[in-house]
C-alpha cells in the first residue's frame, strides 16, 4: 500500500509548523462546527506534538489574529492551555494508586484536555511549573 493511501485511511496527515499556525488563523471561533472542533485540536491533540518553544511561538501568533478574543470561550480555554504560567505538575492518589499529571488550569479546575480534568478529592500537590511554586 502506498504512503498517502494510509495516510487517507488513517485520517492523519502531515502538516509542517509554520502551515499550522497559518491554519490557526482560519478556524479561530466564531466558526463553523467544523472550524471550530479544529481550533479545539490544538489544545487537545497538536499541543502534545509541540515543544515548549513552539508552543510559546504558536500561542503568540494565535494572539495577535484579528479574530482572537478572551472574551470567546474557546479562545480562553486555547489562552489557559498554551500559556506556560498555566502549567501545574498535579500529583493526585486515587485507587491506591499515586500519579503526577501534568495540568493546565481552566475554569478552576486542573485539566488534561477541554473536557477532562482532575477530581480535586485526589489532589494532593499542585505545584506551579514555571516558577516552582506549590499551590496546594
Amino acid at each position: 500500500m502506498n504512503e498517502s493511501l494510509i495516510e487517507k485511511q488513517n485520517g492523519n496527515f502531515d502538516i509542517d509548523f509554520f502551515e499550522l499556525m497559518f491554519l490557526a488563523e482560519s478556524v479561530i471561533p466564531p466558526k463553523a462546527i467544523a472550524r471550530s472542533m479544529c481550533f479545539d485540536d490544538f489544545s487537545d491533540r497538536h499541543y502534545h506534538k509541540m515543544n515548549d518553544s513552539q508552543r510559546l511561538q504558536f500561542l503568540e501568533h494565535v494572539k495577535k489574529c484579528q479574530n482572537f478574543s478572551l472574551e470567546n470561550e474557546q479562545c480562553r480555554h486555547f489562552f489557559a492551555r498554551f500559556n506556560p504560567k498555566n502549567q501545574y505538575f498535579v500529583s493526585c492518589f486515587h485507587m491506591g494508586k499515586a500519579d503526577s499529571i501534568i495540568c493546565y488550569m481552566f475554569e478552576g479546575e486542573y485539566r488534561t484536555e477541554k473536557h477532562r480534568f482532575v477530581n480535586r478529592d485526589y489532589i494532593k500537590k499542585v505545584v506551579r511549573i514555571w516558577d516552582s511554586q506549590t499551590i496546594i
